[in-house]
């Protein structure tokens, strides 16, 4: 299986208890905050690197050793290995909702109001 062990949902769990405990946090939703993802940092060493950028976050970026805004480009090659390890049984991940192209703004809307389920909402494409 890849991934990390454990996977903690910091919405439900809370995240104080866990403040001063890691090394690096990469921040693939997006949707933790910059204090709280330093404050989960151990050290004076450790890494926040988070996906969610704004002018305020890019500047912090540059201006501190500690964060670092990420972005990530999709290529065929990626998504195809991404493709072939679910089909593998490799990747494994809950979908909770999906939804058609027509039905995409509604899916989309009640994400971002967060109506999101306890898995992925997943746009289907023909």
């Amino acid at each position: 299986m890849l991934g990390v062990e454990p996977v903690l949902d910091y919405a439900r769990d809370g995240l104080e208890r866990l403040y001063g405990q890691f090394d690096a946090v990469f921040d693939t939703s997006g949707n933790l905050s910059w204090k709280d993802g330093m404050a989960l940092l151990s050290s004076s060493r450790g890494r926040f690197l988070d996906i969610n950028m704004d002018p305020a976050r890019m500047l912090r970026g540059l201006l501190s050793p500690r964060y670092k805004a990420v972005m990530g480009v999709q290529t065929i090659p990626i998504l195809g290995a991404l493709a072939a390890a679910v089909i593998e049984g490799k990747l494994d991940f809950e979908i909770s909702r999906t939804a058609t192209l027509p039905d995409a703004i509604a899916l989309i809307t009640d994400v971002e109001q967060g109506k999101k389920g306890r898995g992925r909402a997943v746009l289907l494409m023909p």
